[in-house]
């Protein structure tokens, strides 16, 4: 650019007529402090972001690197934030710890300068200072049987913890006991069948109150995916059977059955059924379930209402009839409850189940049930641009988490589900369709797999989520520590360092490296796990108010 025409520019464009640059809110905390005591006053003001807006102010900045734990596998915490629970190195027990807050550790890091430390003092000493073990419940007495570490979950209101065990049957199973109805799977080596059960454990207690069992079955236990907790209702999808139990958990701490849905939607069907065909042959044994030629209660529900939708047009009625048969042969593999009486049932080919990587590109269709009248809502394909927009405007209720931020409430979660939309657009073998099935193939939501932490809220904190983020899964272990900026300033906040790349001595990552994060529900407290040859190596994120840059 010439410095003439940059001249005649200036003279063109007053600086009056220049944006302003945008001015930092306070940071100080008395002044938050007093704006929260305020905001009623104030008008089209978020009275619950405000209150979150104090935690920009106490944030999770020091790490304390290789924390000595005892001999568990840390899962997660309870609702409340008070407890942290794990499970045992023999994966036959639960260990219920109490949290003792984030300055429980205070006096171990008070006068260390930087943003971490390998100060074996402090790590020997630190899970001490933040927990207090105080129930060992042994679950499993028998050594056949094993937890699942990939499944629990709470009640809402943190009173009532559910774990799962399974193990192989000790005899071959019968017939009778693989196939309960004509839409039981077939044998499959690559899936072999367990006996499951699910343990019901009152954290104030320390006990197990009630148990639920499983002979002979198939349910996917792997990150929840099989079970489905809304407040006291419980829905357990039984892969192999084709069926899924409603139980609801009372205040007293027991399973009572409500509801069972496949072969029959109310307890009164099996008589219907059975008054008008044959129940048994002439010898007076009775004819094997898998046996009846009858269409089970819940297809023939999703068959019907998809006929009901083709009525009146001849076309689409031609296209149901030469699709009925596929129909019919597609199994339920995932659900997920909406509310008490509302169940999202994902079907699909059979094949899928044992084949995931068809999960995503293969036939499906999702069918919204009402629990009390056994009725199909609705029906939509896994290409649906209608349920893609009910879940764009609707997420927070898929998710069942009303505190978090998704792309339905918050715009900076919503910029980035369009990037990733675009991306998918854009990409080879991309385009439209196959958008809406990469976005679709994740309902239905896993139970429980978001954290509603403060510290992730994309209102209140920037982060790269490529190595963090609200779904609690394992992520990529970078380099470098992540970086959390304040959103309504854009000022660096925190740093979390995850790596032992730094370490004077102890064990070295080596080949692709994961990284696990439990995030407090409420405080500026993290858990950090990374396997490191073997061995699982635990940081603790914390609060230092003593902090000073190294």
């Amino acid at each position: 650019m010439s410095v003439k025409w940059k001249r005649e520019l200036d003279q063109e464009v007053p600086d009056d007529d220049w944006l302003p640059p945008r001015k930092i809110p306070t940071q100080n905390l008395l002044c938050r402090l007093i704006q929260r005591e305020t905001y009623p006053a104030k008008q089209n003001v978020n009275s619950a972001l405000i209150s979150r807006k104090l935690h920009q102010n106490a944030v999770p900045r020091f790490t304390i690197m290789a924390v000595d734990k005892p001999s568990v596998f840390l899962k997660k915490f309870s609702p409340d934030g008070k407890y942290l629970f794990a499970f045992s190195s023999d994966q036959m027990s639960i260990q219920i710890f109490k949290y003792l807050g984030p300055q429980g550790g205070a006096s171990l890091i008070y006068n260390i300068p930087g943003e971490f430390t390998y100060d074996p003092s402090v790590s020997h000493q630190a899970f001490e200072k933040y927990f207090k073990l105080v129930h060992n419940v042994v679950v499993i007495g028998d050594a056949v049987e094993q937890l699942n570490r990939e499944c629990s979950v709470f009640t809402d209101d943190g009173k009532f913890l559910i774990v799962a065990s399974s193990a192989y049957p000790t005899t071959e199973p019968q017939a009778t006991q693989l196939y309960l109805s004509n839409e039981s799977l077939t044998a499959n080596p690559q899936a072999p069948y367990e006996d499951y059960a699910f343990h019901l454990i009152d954290i104030e207690r320390g006990k197990v109150c009630d148990r639920l069992q499983f002979r002979v079955d198939r349910i996917l236990l792997t990150h929840n995916y099989g079970i489905y907790l809304f407040n006291r209702t419980l829905a357990i999808l039984s892969l192999q059977h084709q069926t899924i139990h409603v139980y609801e958990v009372t205040p007293e701490g027991t399973f009572v059955k409500r509801h069972e849905i496949g072969r029959f939607c109310f307890p009164d069907d099996e008589e219907l059924v059975s008054a008008v065909s044959l129940v048994q042959d002439d010898s007076g044994a009775p004819y094997p379930a898998y046996t009846e030629a009858c269409i089970t209660s819940v297809k023939h529900r999703l068959l019907t209402l998809l006929y009901r939708k083709c009525e009146g047009d001849p076309k689409q009625i031609k296209e149901f009839c030469q699709l009925f048969g596929a129909i019919q042969q597609l199994k339920m593999v995932k659900m997920q409850l909406l509310d008490e009486d509302h169940l999202l049932i994902k079907f699909t080919k059979e094949k899928a189940l044992h084949n995931r990587s068809q999960d995503a590109s293969g036939p499906s269709m999702f069918a919204v049930y009402r629990i009390s009248t056994a009725e199909v809502l609705n029906v939509y394909k896994n290409t649906s641009e209608e349920l893609l927009a009910l879940v764009d405007h609707f997420c927070e209720y898929f998710r069942n988490l009303p505190q978090g931020c998704s792309p339905s409430n918050n715009v900076h979660s919503k910029l980035l589900q369009q990037r990733f939309k675009q991306t998918i657009l854009h990409a080879r073998f991309g385009g439209q369709q196959e958008m809406v099935k990469r976005l679709l193939s994740q309902l239905p939501v896993s139970c429980q797999s978001f954290s509603a932490s403060p510290y992730l809220d994309l209102a209140l904190f920037s982060y790269d989520d490529k190595w963090v983020s609200m779904f609690e899964r394992p992520k990529a272990s970078g380099e470098y520590p992540i970086k959390f900026y304040n959103r309504d300033s854009g000022l660096l906040r925190y740093k979390m360092h995850t790596g032992l790349q730094n370490a004077p001595t102890g064990p070295r990552l080596t080949g692709k490296r994961l990284a696990a994060f439990t995030f407090h529900p409420r405080d500026p407290f993290v858990i950090s796990v990374q396997r490191a040859n073997g061995d699982y190596i635990v940081n603790f994120h914390v609060p230092n108010d003593n902090h000073h840059a190294g």
